[in-house]
């Protein structure tokens, strides 16, 4: 009887600790899965820029090239396993390669590599699986990085790393197959010189005769390392968006000829510079204004032109610092002085008419010239028709 009590105690501790153990393991279970799985379509670690010793990078008696183009050439961008132990640890493997990409082009610009697709060195990154794993105490990480040159070099470099938590065991493994890419001598070769560099801004002009250093890569230079203005306006071409400017035309910043009037006539072809803003130009770049026309013996302004009336309204509203002078004219049927007061008071019925759409009346002088300045013969019903009319004059002050 003793020794079946002592069977049923024994039986019941081991059961305890068994579910003990279960319990336990659940627990660990559920805090890996909470740290290590969430994720919400973005990187599950964040990478941290450790520095990679100088001396692994280069040789003695080599430089960095000018540039790189480096290239995330990581085509699948699903989620897949890296992991399948007490529970399921997924990754994107385009996002990790995004990953190697800046830590390698963060450690290239500190020597002073210039990072541009315009380069004819090309390194494509791919980081083709990664493999997650429980230690004892840590977590471990497992990865294959491929590099491939621009001149069809290829390279696998396998790496792992362990650490305390899974952010530092994937930054590590990261890094280091950064850093073992540059242990490749292929590689080595192809990001380097062998010797000391005498064209710094690599634009093909040597140091000693460059007399614009530092210029811009992929920027066409002349002889003497300068970039090209081929218009000759002063914008370099790289920046020039009105490429062919004549000779002796002014330009803005951009290298296009400048409209200071704003009329949408440059100033090369511009016969009427200071354009009224909000005026109708014709294509030598003067006001359209146009003429108001009476008929004959009248000084009553037709309806038909109140439309253009109402314009040059608009305009000397848009610019207050404009006056016009209205100038009346008729044709020579009649004496001198009749002509002469009709005139005037033809250009008194086109200023009051101003001066009802609320134009100062300063700003409006009326005078009337009779048929001393014609604009067609006085010989036809239709020269004297057109020479029956009010015109307008802007003055700037």
């Amino acid at each position: 009887m003793k020794r079946r009590a002592s069977q049923r105690k024994e039986e019941k501790m081991r059961r305890r600790i068994f579910f003990n153990i279960i319990g336990i393991g659940l627990i660990f279970s559920v805090i890996l899965i909470a740290g290590c799985t969430s994720y919400n379509g973005t990187r599950f670690y964040v990478p941290k820029m450790i520095p990679i010793k100088k001396d692994t990078l280069l040789k003695d008696n080599h430089q960095f090239i000018c540039a790189v183009n480096i290239v995330n050439e990581q085509k699948k961008s699903r989620w897949v396993d890296i992991g399948d132990y007490t529970h399921e640890w997924r990754a994107n493997l385009r996002m990790w390669t995004d990953t190697a990409v800046e830590v390698l082009t963060h450690e290239l610009e500190k020597h002073d590599v210039r990072i541009t697709e315009e380069s004819e060195h090309i390194l494509k990154l791919s980081i083709t699986w990664v493999k997650l794993y429980w230690g004892f105490n840590t977590v471990g990480c497992q990865m294959n990085l491929r590099v491939e040159t621009g001149d069809d070099y290829t390279v696998n470099l396998e790496t792992a790393n362990e650490a305390q938590d899974i952010y530092q065991a994937s930054d590590g493994a990261v890094m280091k197959a950064v850093t073992e890419m540059f242990h490749d001598h292929e590689i080595q070769d192809y990001l380097t010189r062998k010797k000391t560099r005498d064209d710094d801004d690599c634009d093909g002009v040597k140091n000693n005769r460059d007399r614009c250093a530092g210029t811009p890569l992929g920027v066409e230079v002349d002889e003497w390392g300068c970039p090209k203005d081929s218009d000759g306006d002063g914008i370099i071409d790289i920046y020039d968006r009105c490429p062919g400017t004549p000779p002796g035309v002014i330009v803005d910043d951009r290298g296009c000829p400048v409209d200071e009037d704003g009329d949408g006539v440059v100033n090369s072809q511009d016969r009427c510079p200071g354009t009224p803003v909000g005026a109708r130009v014709d294509d030598r770049g003067c006001w359209i204004v146009g003429s108001v026309l009476f008929d004959l013996g009248k000084d009553d302004i037709r309806s038909d032109y109140y439309y253009l009336l109402d314009e040059v309204a608009r305009v000397l509203k848009r610019n207050p610092g404009m006056s016009i002078e209205v100038q009346g004219h008729t044709c020579t049927i009649g004496s001198a002085k009749y002509n002469q007061e009709l005139s005037e008071r033809r250009a008194n019925a086109v200023r009051n008419y101003l001066t009802k759409k609320g134009i100062n009346s300063g700003r409006l002088t009326a005078r009337g010239y009779g048929y001393t300045r014609p604009v067609a013969a006085s010989t036809t019903d239709a020269g004297k028709r057109l020479n029956r009319r009010v015109e307008f004059h802007p003055v700037t002050e």
